[in-house]
């Protein structure tokens, strides 16, 4: 049984190897990183494909609820349609008034 909790945000590390519980203490993300590279190279593998995986989905999340947002306010009349070229108008007008 091989668990791995890494969060990137928090404090703890947690690692379950060989059914070992070990819970970890970490102050950095260097020490989360050094606990990481103690790992098999075949553990380290898996582990970014992982993390790739969540990010992946967490991506998929993120998409879904942008989209279910603008069809919102696509109805409720808060943003129009438009066409490429006034898109792009808009960004250009939006960058030459940051400049000033």
């Amino acid at each position: 049984m091989r668990i791995l909790t890494i969060p990137i945000k928090k404090t703890i590390f947690q690692l379950n190897i060989f059914g070992t519980n070990r819970n970890l203490q970490m102050n950095t993300f260097d020490q989360t990183l050094d606990a990481v590279m103690s790992l098999s190279q075949n553990e380290r593998e898996s582990l970014v494909e992982i993390l790739q995986q969540r990010r992946i989905e967490e991506w998929r999340n993120e998409t879904a609820a942008m989209v279910k947002e603008s069809a919102i306010m696509y109805k409720t009349g808060q943003i129009l349609p438009q066409t490429a070229d006034e898109v792009i108008e808009t960004l250009h007008s939006s960058l030459r008034l940051s400049d000033e």
